[in-house]
């Protein structure tokens, strides 16, 4: 079956700025396994924390790579060993950031063996809650980009579970809003 031709609009064409009532984003063209994939970003992300890891033989599935769920587990380690870092993960007044949501774009297989390095950012905070952004490229000669995540993080009162203002130890990692 032959590939099916997509077109994109002449006024789409990448490096436009796209705005949809929220942060803005630039549009880009992507090749992934020979599929034409637009991606949007924001623009008004700042990297926090880079480390590397060794895929395990037991990330993989029955497909022969990384299974999905795996990549998911990849970014909750790269943000805990960050907010372990700047010793945010559960403050000495009992507050810390949660999960609220949380979503995983992938791009390329990843197989065993193989050492990718996990990049986290940090985007514009809101009163409670700030984005974080993701991504998962292979090392080595010809690094790639595997995958990019989202999750939006709410600060909380550990004990009451109620949301509080983001700090502004906090703030001050993140992009000026």
């Amino acid at each position: 079956m032959p590939a099916k031709r997509v077109r994109v609009a002449p006024s789409l064409t990448p490096g436009t700025r796209l705005s949809f009532g929220g942060p803005l984003y630039y549009h880009s063209n992507l090749c992934a396994r020979g599929a034409l994939r637009q991606a949007m970003e924001p623009t008004d992300k700042k990297l926090v924390w880079s480390h590397q890891l060794n895929v395990r033989w037991s990330d993989m599935d029955a497909n022969g790579h990384v299974n999905n769920a795996a990549f998911f587990t990849y970014f909750e380690q790269t943000r805990i060993e960050w907010l372990q870092a700047i010793a945010a993960q559960t403050t000495p007044d009992g507050h810390g950031p949660v999960v609220k949501r949380t979503s995983c774009t992938y791009l390329l297989p990843v197989t065993y063996p193989a050492t990718l390095e996990l990049r986290l950012y940090l985007g514009k905070p809101g009163r409670t809650s700030f984005p974080t952004y993701s991504e998962i490229w292979t090392t080595g000669a010809d690094p790639a980009k595997v995958a990019e995540g989202e999750a939006t993080m709410v600060w909380v009162h550990r004990e009451s579970g109620k949301p509080q203002p983001v700090p502004d130890f906090m703030r001050q990692l993140m992009p000026i809003p």
